[in-house]
């Protein structure tokens, strides 16, 4: 009787086991995000598995196009779909990342406001826990919405990623440095999808700790979270990222240049941002 009531409750709980395989910071069940979710943090974790089924597919796809056959002609099934869906993702992908700068700011100017910071460092946890506790709380908050964003940037991007880079990276004369161009896309989609909401939810945070108003936090966190998104796609507008026509002469890209801004930047910048302002912030608050 007790081996089957344990099955039971094993299936009716099945959140504390998942959340295991993630960091103790960023679980559902960690005290301090607890504390903010309520009845969210039975969450379920996302089961990223099937993403990367999908990008296998999509590798997969990619390498025929080299060997077998012209991958534009299969590119260009899905492109129209890929021009419909990625527009919408985007807009719902900036306002998750705008609702994770609005409660992450809140929660950290109430602990301010009410003094109670003091408490929480008293217990078992570093400060930095409990600083990226809080940024954790925000981003549970949306998270069976950050899925469907992941699923759908894995399932409609590679097209709009082709046609984007196809003409970048043809220059050099290598079918195949063209699909590994455009799969690395992919992987960068991807992983900024997972490090620039937990980055957004630093930055409100640090200004949370910093700022004492609550509605001033909570503009000035929208506004820089904002002022990142703008700055890191108006480096992809550089004009040494494209090919140029000066004449009848094509003047090939600066493809170190290339490297550094499609695939090295958005991935490297925000966890240096996250990095340095948990830093920052945790001094601050031990000063204080």
């Amino acid at each position: 009787m007790s081996i089957r009531t344990d099955r039971i409750h094993s299936r009716l709980t099945p959140v504390e086991p998942a959340a295991e395989r993630l960091p103790f910071w960023s679980r559902s069940t960690n005290p301090i995000v607890r504390r903010h979710l309520g009845l969210y943090w039975r969450t379920l974790p996302p089961e990223l598995q099937p993403v990367l089924r999908i990008v296998l597919v999509w590798i997969a796809l990619l390498i025929g196009g080299v060997l077998v056959f012209d991958v534009l002609q299969v590119a260009l099934v899905f492109l129209i779909v890929s021009f419909v869906v990625l527009p919408v993702l985007t807009l719902w992908y900036a306002h998750i990342l705008i609702e994770i700068a609005v409660r992450s700011a809140a929660m950290m100017q109430s602990e301010r406001r009410d003094n109670t910071l003091t408490l929480l460092m008293t217990t078992p946890m570093s400060l930095e826990q409990i600083l990226l506790g809080k940024v954790a709380a925000a981003f549970w908050r949306r998270m069976d919405d950050w899925v469907l964003i992941v699923y759908g940037v894995a399932l409609a991007a590679p097209p709009a990623i082709y046609s984007a880079m196809s003409p970048v990276w043809q220059g050099t004369g290598s079918p195949l440095l063209v699909s590994v161009a455009v799969v690395g896309g992919l992987a960068v989609a991807l992983l900024r999808i997972m490090l620039e909401p937990i980055m957004i939810g630093m930055i409100g945070v640090f200004v949370g700790a910093v700022v004492p108003y609550r509605n001033t936090a909570i503009s000035l966190s929208v506004a820089l979270g904002s002022a990142y998104v703008v700055l890191i796609n108006l480096l992809t507008r550089l004009p040494s990222l494209r090919p140029q026509q000066i004449g009848r002469v094509t003047v090939a890209p600066d493809y170190a240049l290339v490297v550094l801004i499609d695939f090295v930047l958005p991935i490297v910048l925000p966890a240096l941002i996250t990095w340095g302002l948990l830093r920052v912030t945790a001094r601050l608050l031990r000063r204080d």
